[in-house]
């Protein structure tokens, strides 16, 4: 949505207007213009925002989530450039919590793969040592976090039907 406002005589510029329904919130608190957008917790449950309805995930096994509904990854530079579409959780320092890896496959659907991180180097408090935990290994998501992936949605998503019924009816 667009809006403009007039002064005197004369109109200021349009100015976009962010709301729920294009921007997401990343997993350190702030917004993120985004749409479609799913969020992955540990335990394979997930959201969907209106463009990414549709999409569903399993959680395969440790550490892989498998996105399917969509047609592989969204991304621009905002999300990280060609390699991008992910925003995942950090530390108070900033610090990644985990390693991500991800495939898309010939569907289109995505494997997302996430590993245990750790910072050797770091003062004792942020290095992100987990009792049980081997730096690179298979680990889910951190149970109180989320993984952000902006993805692709096909012609045919609901979103889109919804998009192309609203615009036979103008």
């Amino acid at each position: 949505m667009w809006w403009r406002a007039r002064e005197s005589a004369s109109f200021l510029p349009w100015l976009r207007v962010y709301d729920t329904g294009n921007t997401t919130r990343a997993s350190d608190g702030t917004l993120k213009a985004a749409s479609p957008v799913v969020k992955l917790y540990a335990d394979g449950s997930f959201e969907t925002n209106n463009e990414s309805e549709g999409c569903t995930v399993t959680r395969m096994k440790a550490g892989e989530y498998l996105i399917e509904g969509c047609m592989g990854m969204n991304s621009d530079a905002a999300w990280g450039g060609i390699d991008g579409g992910f925003d995942i959780p950090k530390d108070r320092n900033g610090q990644a919590l985990i390693w991500l890896d991800y495939e898309v496959n010939a569907d289109g659907s995505v494997l997302v793969k996430t590993f245990h991180r750790e910072y050797p180097s770091a003062p004792i408090f942020a290095r992100n040592s987990r009792e049980g935990f081997v730096d690179g290994e298979p680990a889910d998501i951190p149970a109180d976090q989320f993984v952000s992936v902006r993805v692709e949605m096909p012609q045919n998503s609901i979103w889109n039907q919804r998009a192309a019924m609203a615009e036979v009816s103008d």
